[in-house]
C-alpha cells in the first residue's frame, strides 16, 4: 500500500514517526522500488571490460551533438580498437547495438560524400538484397542477437528500461534516420519520394497498406511522447513511453506478419520527417535529471564503502532528488552529493549523467584542499572564504568548495550566463542543503545568471555544448550583462579570496571588468583559464600585470581540449607574505590581513 501513496504524503507520515536514521533507510527503499529493472544485456553489470564499457557510454552521450561522433568512436583514436571488437561479441548487447548503430551513421555519412556509385534505390534493398546501411544490423544469427528485433517486433527489453541503462541508444536512431535522409536527398531523392518508392515496392494490397500506415503510426506515438512531464518521476515518464512503445511494436509485428521485409520496415521507421524529432523525443523523456555523485571519489580522495556503492545512482524528477538529502540539516555538502541536470544530451551534462564525473579543474580543487586544511588547522581566523567562480556552468566547482571547506567557511558567488544552468545549479544547491542567504556562520552561495564582460546591458553570443559563447556561430541569443566590478558593488562584496574565470573566449573582457577590484588589490588569488590561444592569454597577462598582480601560467590538456591557466596574486601581497603567486604561505598571510581589516573596520 505505502508505494502506492503520493510521494509527499509519504513524506509527511514519514518524517512524524521515524528517527532520522530509520526514515533515510526507508525512503532508499521507497526510492529503489520506483527504479527501472535493466536486464543484462544492457546492463552488462560484472563483464570484465566494465571500465570499456561505460567509457564507451560516456563517451557516445559526452559527443551525442558532435559531427563526427561516429568516426570518433569507430575509427578515432586508441580507445576505439576496444570498442570496436564490441561489434563482434555477445557478452554485452547494449555496447554491440551501439557500435551498430554508429557504423550504420558512419557508412552512410562515408556514402554522402564518396560517390562510389550507391543509389538510394539500393539503401531501401529495393533489389531485396540487404545493403549498406543495413548490413550490419541483419547479420545471420539468434533473433535475440538483433537490435531492432529488441527493440520494435520481438519481445524485448522495454524501452524505458534500454534508456535507464545508461546507453544512447535512441539517440542514435535519431541521428541514424537524420544521416538516412541527408544520404538520400545527396542521392538526388528525398525522403518523401523513397517512402513513395518504398511503398510502390510491396507486392501485395496488405503490404502495401502496412507500410502506409508507418506515418501515422508515429503521428501518434510521438503524441504520447509530447504529452509526458519532464518534471514528472520515473513511472510517469515510464508510463507515457510505455503507450508510445506499445503502439509501435504492434505496428511491426504486424508488418511483419503481412511479409513486410524487417529492412523496409525499419526504413519507414527512419525515413518520415517526423522520425529524427521521435527518436530523440524518445531519448530526452527518459534521461535521468539527477545523479547522485560520490565527491571524494571523483576528487582523488578516500570515500566511505557506502559513499562508493552509490556512486553514479540516477534519480528522475525532483521527488526523487529531494528526499535523498531531506534530513541534511548542516550547511557542508557531504561525501554524497546529488547534482542536476538538463533533459538534454552534451558535453557538460552528460559528462555528469554519463560519465559520472564533475569538471573542476585540479588546480582549483588543490588550492581549495590547501585552503580547507589552514581552517581546519586553525591557522587563520575564523572568517568566511569568499570564492567567486565565473563561468559556473552546472555548479561542480562551487560544489566541490561546498564539499572541501569546512561548513559555514564558504560563502560563494557563481556567475553563469545560461539561465538554464544556473536555474540547474540553484536547484543542486538546494537538494544539497546550501541556500543563498542564512546565518553569519552558515555555508552560503548566491547564484548569478548574468554574462560578465566589460559592462554592457545586453551581451549578444550563441549557446552551445560548453555553455555561452560571446562569438556568434550559431544560434544567436542576447543575455543580461554586466562587469565583475558592477555585481560586487550591487552585492556589497570588498574582497575576494579566490576568483576563478572560465567563460569560452570571454576571459579577456571579464577581466576588463573587474580592472577596479584588481586595481585596487582586492583579489587575492586569480586563476584564468583559456584556451591556447595568444589572442585570449596576451590580454589577460597584460591587464593583470598592469594591475599590480605577478603572473604566474602553466599549460595542461584534458581529452580534445589544450588549456592554459594562469595564476595571479597582487605583488605587494607577495612580497609582504613572503610567499608564491596563490600558495598556501600567502593564503595565511591574507587572510588573517583580511581577518584583521574586518576587525578594525567593526571597531570603527
Amino acid at each position: 500500500m505505502v508505494v502506492a501513496w503520493s510521494h509527499s504524503v509519504q513524506c509527511t507520515i514519514l518524517y512524524r514517526i521515524c528517527s532520522p536514521f530509520l526514515l533515510g533507510l526507508v525512503l532508499e527503499l521507497l526510492l529503489a522500488a520506483g527504479r527501472p529493472h535493466i536486464p543484462s544485456q544492457w546492463s552488462c553489470r560484472g563483464q570484465v571490460e566494465m571500465q570499456s564499457l561505460r567509457r564507451l557510454q560516456a563517451q557516445v552521450g559526452r559527443l551525442m551533438e558532435h559531427d563526427h561522433l561516429p568516426a570518433i568512436i569507430v575509427e578515432g583514436d586508441k580507445a576505439s580498437i576496444n570498442f570496436a571488437r564490441f561489434l563482434f561479441e555477445d557478452t554485452c548487447l547494449g555496447a554491440r547495438w551501439t557500435m551498430e548503430l554508429l557504423v550504420a551513421e558512419l557508412a552512410m555519412k562515408n556514402s554522402e560524400v564518396g560517390n562510389n556509385g550507391s543509389s538510394w534505390a539500393a539503401a531501401l534493398a529495393a533489389d531485396g538484397d540487404i545493403h549498406d546501411p543495413f548490413t550490419v544490423f541483419f547479420r545471420v544469427e539468434a533473433p535475440r542477437m538483433l537490435l531492432f528485433h529488441e527493440l520494435l517486433w520481438g519481445t524485448g527489453t522495454a524501452w524505458a528500461s534500454v534508456s535507464a541503462g545508461g546507453w544512447s541508444t535512441f539517440a542514435l536512431m535519431a541521428r541514424l534516420s537524420r544521416s538516412f535522409q541527408t544520404y538520400l536527398t545527396k542521392q538526388g531523392k528525398a525522403a518523401s519520394e523513397a517512402l513513395e518508392a518504398l511503398l510502390r515496392l510491396q507486392p501485395t494490397k496488405a503490404r502495401h497498406h502496412m507500410a502506409e500506415r508507418a506515418p501515422a503510426v508515429l503521428s501518434t506515438a510521438q503524441a504520447f511522447l509530447q504529452a509526458a512531464n519532464l518534471s514528472e518521476p520515473w513511472a510517469h515518464r515510464a508510463a507515457a513511453t510505455a503507450a508510445a512503445e506499445k503502439l509501435v511494436r504492434s505496428w511491426s509485428r504486424a508488418a511483419l506478419n503481412v511479409g513486410l521485409p524487417p529492412w523496409q520496415l525499419v526504413a519507414a521507421l527512419l525515413l518520415d520527417a517526423q522520425a529524427p524529432h521521435f527518436w530523440h523525443l524518445l531519448d530526452e523523456v527518459l534521461l535521468p535529471d539527477a545523479v547522485r555523485i560520490c565527491i571524494p571519489q571523483v576528487l582523488g580522495m578516500q570515500s566511505s564503502s557506502r559513499c562508493s556503492a552509490n556512486h553514479c545512482t540516477k534519480l528522475w524528477g525532483l521527488d526523487q532528488a529531494q528526499p535523498v538529502h531531506a534530513q541534511r540539516n548542516h550547511s557542508a555538502v557531504g561525501d554524497l552529493a546529488v547534482f542536476r541536470v538538463e533533459s538534454k544530451r552534451d558535453l557538460l551534462n552528460d559528462n555528469i549523467r554519463s560519465e559520472c564525473n564533475i569538471s573542476c579543474p585540479q588546480a582549483v580543487v588543490g588550492l581549495l584542499g590547501k585552503v580547507s586544511e589552514m581552517f581546519r588547522d586553525q591557522v587563520v581566523p575564523g572568517t568566511a572564504f569568499t570564492y567567486v567562480d565565473v563561468g559556473a556552468a552546472l555548479g561542480e566547482c562551487m560544489m566541490s568548495a561546498a564539499f572541501l571547506l569546512p561548513a559555514g567557511r564558504l560563502h560563494g558567488i557563481a556567475f553563469e550566463a545560461l539561465p538554464n544552468w544556473a536555474s540547474r545549479m540553484r536547484e543542486t544547491l538546494r537538494i544539497n542543503g546550501i541556500f543563498a542567504s542564512g546565518l553569519p556562520n552558515k555555508t552560503r552561495v548566491l547564484v548569478r545568471s548574468v554574462a560578465l564582460g566589460r559592462g554592457k546591458s545586453k551581451v549578444l553570443g550563441t549557446a552551445g555544448g560548453w555553455g555561452f559563447h560571446m562569438e556568434l556561430g550559431g544560434r544567436p541569443i542576447t543575455l543580461r550583462g554586466s562587469s565583475l566590478d558592477t555585481e560586487m558593488a550591487r552585492m556589497g562584496i570588498a574582497w575576494v579570496d579566490l576568483l576563478h574565470v572560465f567563460v569560452a573566449n570571454a576571459e579577456p573582457a571579464v577581466v576588463e571588468g573587474a580592472r577596479q577590484l584588481l586595481k585596487e588589490n582586492r583579489v587575492g588569488c586569480a586563476l584564468v583559464q583559456t584556451y591556447l590561444r595568444k589572442d585570449l592569454t596576451a590580454p589577460v597577462v597584460r591587464m593583470l600585470r598592469s594591475s599590480g598582480y605577478k603572473v604566474s601560467n602553466y599549460s595542461f590538456a584534458i581529452p580534445e581540449h589544450s588549456f592554459r591557466l594562469l595564476a595571479a596574486s597582487p605583488a605587494k601581497a607577495l612580497a609582504l607574505s613572503g610567499g608564491a603567486v596563490c600558495d598556501q604561505r600567502f593564503f595565511q598571510w591574507w587572510l588573517r590581513r583580511r581577518h584583521d581589516l574586518k576587525q578594525a573596520s567593526s571597531r570603527a
